[in-house]
């Protein structure tokens, strides 16, 4: 019996610590992923908002956003290209209620 006792143990303990790696890697996924959105919502704001306060955009801009249902912002696009192109990047969409004429979102 003892002899099993042995074997088992060394098993026991990998599958306590698998659960316990495996119980705290969605919260810290979580937090990062949350702290990621937050720096993305910051990012897009920052961008419109460079954008809104450019001399030559800016007018044409308010005009289209008063009159949007929507707004996607992308502020980093990347791009590559060797033989193929490719390019992505990560943005927020952002939603005009026509009922309560407030902006809804973020959706990533």
């Amino acid at each position: 019996m003892n002899a099993t006792w042995k074997c088992r143990r060394p098993r026991t303990l990998s599958l306590m610590l698998l659960l316990a790696a495996v119980a705290w890697a969605p919260s810290h996924a979580l937090a990062d992923d949350a702290q990621d959105a937050r720096q993305l919502v910051e990012k897009a704001r920052l961008t419109l908002q460079a954008f809104t306060a450019d001399k030559e955009m800016g007018p044409p801009l308010k005009r289209l956003l008063r009159r949007a249902t929507g707004v996607l912002i992308y502020p980093q696009v990347l791009r590559a290209a060797f033989l193929v192109g490719a390019s992505g990047g990560s943005g927020a969409l952002v939603v005009h209620e026509a009922q309560t004429k407030q902006w809804a979102g973020p959706a990533f």
